[in-house]
């Protein structure tokens, strides 16, 4: 357990909550999965867990989440979400650029394969995120 923003946050329970879920994602192509107001309170929730943490497995574990949710919308529709703002996306494009900053030791298989997923869905929706994309590309060559 750790204190974020004064609140205890269980570590444990939310990687364990983030690889129920990617799995659950990575395993989309086979079942559809829809956009719904839930996804738009997960993002917001990693983007707070990750926070400012230097924690390589938190930002990853969270960025390849967030990577895997924007694959479902648009900026369009994220900002259009009454609890989701320029500001939170803002702070979600930060989070992407940590992630694609972080080094991977090679013996850490789970990051490099979540530093894969972070690049190859940031391939795949950047051009629907053009504010995350502005962001990034100036930081990172993907």
């Amino acid at each position: 357990m750790t204190e974020q923003n004064g609140t205890m946050v269980d570590n444990g329970s939310m990687f364990l909550a983030c690889d129920t879920i990617i799995n659950i994602m990575s395993k989309r192509k086979s079942s559809h999965i829809q956009m719904e107001p839930y996804f738009i309170r997960l993002l917001q929730a990693l983007i707070t867990w990750a926070g400012t943490t230097d924690a390589s497995s938190v930002i990853m574990t969270a960025s390849s989440l967030c990577t895997m949710v924007m694959e479902l919308t648009s900026e369009e529709f994220v900002l259009s979400c009454s609890d989701f703002d320029s500001k939170t996306l803002g702070s979600l494009s930060d989070l992407i650029v940590r992630s694609l900053h972080q080094d991977i030791p090679d013996d850490d298989r789970e990051q490099y394969n979540q530093k894969q997923i972070i690049v190859s869905g940031y391939r795949r929706w950047a051009d629907r995120f053009p504010s995350v994309r502005n962001i990034v590309h100036p930081h990172v060559s993907v």
